[in-house]
């Protein structure tokens, strides 16, 4: 498939922090419509070392996506890239021994002819809007995820948890600690989907249902919608937020895919008649039975002989006299009427 992107929109603010350790590639006001490799980071580390190590992050993406000349990515190649952004974070605090600690967080979207591979690490996140509803989110990496996932606390002591700010992965260099990123491949992509990558500050800024809002629209409107997006970060986040936002134009299927998805149509045609045709014998099945079973009790009460009259002995005939005094008496003139009447 070849996917066509609009102008891709970004937001990269410091919001009430000092310093914005978040960093996005491309850079703000450098990507286009041939763009298709977005990363957004949110470093961690403080006193700059966030600052330092999201940057790196980007940089070396960047540079391994170039270097390996990476048309179309997978699981694989996205793990590979991961390991050697890490082997980099290492390099740059064995040169700079006061940035170890540093770390960052991850979110990735490579655009390519079988899809959109998306990764990320940490609590960043990125999601895949459809009309208005969240067709995919990554989930976050944090301790209360992580104590969810391993059955320690229900999900309602997860809603409740005050540990969702404590990142249980981040990049900080394979010496410091090895991690891999959760990596997804999106197909199902279709002209009018939006793909949204974000720090943890947006998530401060906005909830799922406020950016389903923005992102429902039946004309894309990427400016307007930023600038939404920026507003309410602007009156309820205290972070660093950043985002990037990628509207899907057109979505043009080779040769092959069409066959594929004829052929997948015509699978679900005929599934959807087997079972159709299935539930119409049933019923057939169901109607014969109950013609059987009328037929059979038709047949037992013909063979069933019919009954004869009960001749009662003379004896216990009853007489005319005793007939005549069953018979009701008549009510005389001012008899029990009269006393009504009066």
């Amino acid at each position: 498939m070849r996917i066509k992107i609009a102008s891709p929109f970004a937001v990269n603010e410091k919001g009430q922090r000092e310093n914005n350790e978040d960093n996005i590639f491309p850079a703000m006001g450098e990507s286009s419509t041939d763009s298709t490799l977005f990363l957004v980071c949110d470093g961690v580390g403080g006193n700059e070392k966030g600052e330092i190590a999201s940057e790196l992050a980007c940089k070396h993406f960047e540079a391994y996506f170039l270097d390996q000349k990476i048309e179309t990515s997978n699981e694989k190649i996205i793990l590979l890239a991961f390991n050697y952004v890490q082997d980099c974070f290492d390099d740059y605090t064995k040169k700079n021994p006061e940035s170890k600690g540093m770390g960052t967080t991850l979110t990735l979207a490579h655009l390519h002819n079988e899809g959109i591979t998306v990764a990320h690490c940490g609590d960043s996140r990125i999601y895949h809007f459809r009309q208005g509803k969240i067709l995919f989110k990554t989930l976050d990496h944090n301790i209360t995820n992580e104590l969810f996932k391993q059955g320690i606390i229900t999900e309602e002591e997860a809603k409740e948890s005050k540990k969702t700010n404590r990142i249980s992965r981040a990049m900080q260099g394979n010496s410091v600690q090895k991690t891999e990123p959760d990596v997804e491949i999106l197909t199902d992509i279709q002209a009018g989907d939006y793909i949204l990558m974000c720090t943890d500050g947006i998530l401060e800024g906005l909830t799922d249902e406020e950016l389903k809002t923005i992102l429902s629209t039946e004309q894309p409107e990427l400016e307007k919608q930023i600038q939404d997006i920026r507003t309410l970060c602007e009156e309820n986040s205290r972070d660093n937020y950043s985002a990037y936002l990628i509207y899907i134009e057109e979505v043009e299927k080779t040769e092959e895919e069409e066959k594929e998805n004829l052929s997948k149509q015509e699978e679900e045609i005929n599934t959807s008649q087997t079972a159709i045709l299935l539930d119409d014998n049933e019923i057939g099945e169901s109607y014969v039975e109950i013609l059987e079973e009328n037929e059979e009790d038709e047949n037992e009460n013909e063979e069933k002989e019919p009954e004869k009259p009960v001749n009662l002995p003379k004896s216990n005939q009853p007489k005319p006299d005793a007939a005549k005094k069953s018979k009701p008496k008549k009510i005389k003139k001012g008899g029990f009427w009269s006393f009504l009447k009066n």
